[in-house]
């Protein structure tokens, strides 16, 4: 009888311990619910927001409330695909290509089995093309330093080509090297900061000197230079004559392009 007992209080032990596992994984179960679904909410607000800034973004600057609600939903859930796919989406419409390409990636690794992988690895292989002809201020600044180098640009336009002797030399830190005639001052050099794409600056040739006229004729050269790829270049002069003794002054305007060759 006594062996008996001592199993009976043996198996009784095993039920209380058994139950008391089974407590503890149901309220630690119930506890990771109610966190997820917490943290799903939170999730799902800015995934809402961002879908929202989308719908209503009207140029390239107005996604930049999207990707910030995206990235938002992505420190809350960073292993939730849809996040990334959006996230890439509206980096793409702002011009991000580089980082669009990088979160849709992502976006294939959490889950390569999507329904939509085929056509976001296209999607890839385009934004990286695209990034690749990206002209950033880096990129611009390469391009108009490069300009002077005749084996690997050529100016087209109406002949004869008229640039009184301006000639890009090159850059100095982040800023190009410009030379120029500067008629009877002899030659002359600027340097000259980019913005973005664009390259300004104006040039002054002096035509005569003070015997003939005290302020020696100043023609007023403007350059314009803008770079439309990394292949082509326009570029546009505004000159401005000086009206010298009894013959008056005037305007006129020149367009050209440097072409990769």
């Amino acid at each position: 009888m006594s062996s008996l007992r001592y199993v009976k209080v043996g198996i009784m032990k095993k039920i209380k311990m058994l139950s008391l596992v089974v407590f503890v994984a149901a309220v630690t179960l119930l506890l990771s619910s109610v966190n997820a679904a917490a943290v799903s909410d939170k999730v799902r607000y800015h995934m809402v927001r961002g879908q929202t800034a989308m719908e209503m973004a009207k140029v390239p600057a107005d996604y930049e409330l999207a990707i910030e609600e995206f990235k938002k939903a992505q420190l809350l859930a960073p292993n939730w695909p849809d996040v990334y796919y959006n996230l890439g989406v509206a980096q793409e419409k702002a011009g991000k290509f580089n980082v669009a390409a990088e979160s849709l990636k992502r976006y294939l690794q959490l889950a390569p089995k999507a329904s939509n992988a085929a056509s976001i690895k296209d999607l890839i292989t385009r934004l990286e093309f695209k990034a690749e002809q990206t002209i950033t201020d880096e990129v611009a600044l390469d391009i108009f330093a490069s300009l002077g180098d005749s084996n690997s640009w050529q100016i087209k336009g109406e002949n004869p080509i008229y640039l009184r002797g301006m000639q890009i030399l090159g850059k100095t830190g982040n800023q190009i090297v410009v030379s120029y005639h500067a008629g009877t001052h002899g030659k002359s050099t600027i340097n000259v900061t980019p913005r973005g794409n664009i390259l300004e600056f104006d040039t002054i040739y002096y035509l005569c000197n003070k015997s003939t006229q005290n302020n020696e004729c100043p023609e007023w050269n403007g350059f314009n230079l803008e770079i439309v790829s990394k292949r082509q270049v326009k570029i546009s002069i505004k000159k401005v004559m000086p009206k010298i003794l009894n013959v008056s002054g005037s305007f006129s305007q020149y367009f050209y392009t440097f072409e990769r060759k």
